[in-house]
């Protein structure tokens, strides 16, 4: 079973890992997301779109829980995988007391690389279109 498709998170009532969040968003997750209505929920940090934190709690959490839990960005909904940049592998984060809880397939880390290698994309794209834009004043 994929990560994906479970949520022990929920059955224990974890939510650890929205607290001073910095995760990251594809531009994907902002359409899904700006759809429900939210404005307000990102901002950017060295060309990545990141989620903001409210008194030291990702945007959406709410009495413990995701007010888009349905909808949450696929880096979300792929935790307690991670990229460690070190090593440039795809592990499971020793920050998550429950990780071994979830069961990961290969599937899954593929994933996670392809929207990291999304965001990063997309972040280039975002720095070329200001230093072209800082150009054009110039």
């Amino acid at each position: 079973m994929s990560i994906l498709s479970t949520s022990p998170c929920i059955q224990v009532g974890c939510f650890r890992c929205c607290l001073d969040t910095e995760m990251t968003l594809t531009e994907e997750d902002v359409g899904r997301i700006d759809a429900l209505g939210f404005t307000g929920y990102y901002h950017e940090v060295d060309g990545y779109l990141q989620l903001v934190n409210m008194d030291g709690n990702c945007f959406f959490l709410r009495d413990g829980k995701c007010l888009i839990n349905r909808d949450k960005p696929l880096g979300c909904r792929l935790y307690p995988l991670i990229l460690d940049v070190r090593c440039d592998e795809v592990m499971v984060h020793n920050y998550c007391e429950y990780a071994h809880l979830f069961t990961n397939e290969e599937s899954d880390a593929q994933l996670l690389r392809k929207t990291i290698d999304m965001e990063e994309k997309e972040r280039q794209k975002r720095l070329e279109g200001r230093a072209h834009r800082s150009c054009k004043k110039a």
